[in-house]
């Protein structure tokens, strides 16, 4: 992204695109979590089913592997919408500079006329 000074339409679009990309990475992170959780709980039925109902200890040490693998998935996909949110955040702060100093010049414009 440029660090010059921009007209206030062109900063907005790529405020409004910074916005919009931000939202679609938030949707690959949703589909790659609910596809991770998915085979997850895939794999965990196929290991509960392969034993027998009686195995209480053997199923619930399935359980508890699911529970595990599907809490690391929480965790990284709130560490990606973490790590995604700073670096949105980073850029509209520098757009929003942007915007600030085009504002100040309008109003220095404006307060010469």
């Amino acid at each position: 992204m440029t660090t010059k000074a921009q007209d206030p339409k062109s900063l907005n679009r790529l405020y409004n695109e910074e916005i919009d990309k931000f939202e679609a990475r938030l949707d690959k992170f949703e589909a790659a979590f609910n596809r991770r959780c998915e085979e997850i709980r895939t794999e965990s039925h196929l290991k509960l089913d392969a034993l027998p109902k009686s195995d209480r200890i053997g199923r619930g040490r399935v359980l508890t592997e699911e529970k595990k693998e599907l809490d690391q998935v929480l965790r990284e996909l709130k560490m990606a919408i973490k790590n995604s949110g700073h670096e949105m955040r980073k850029t509209i702060e520098r757009i929003q500079t942007q915007i600030d100093g085009v504002a100040a010049d309008v109003e220095n414009e404006l307060g010469t006329l």
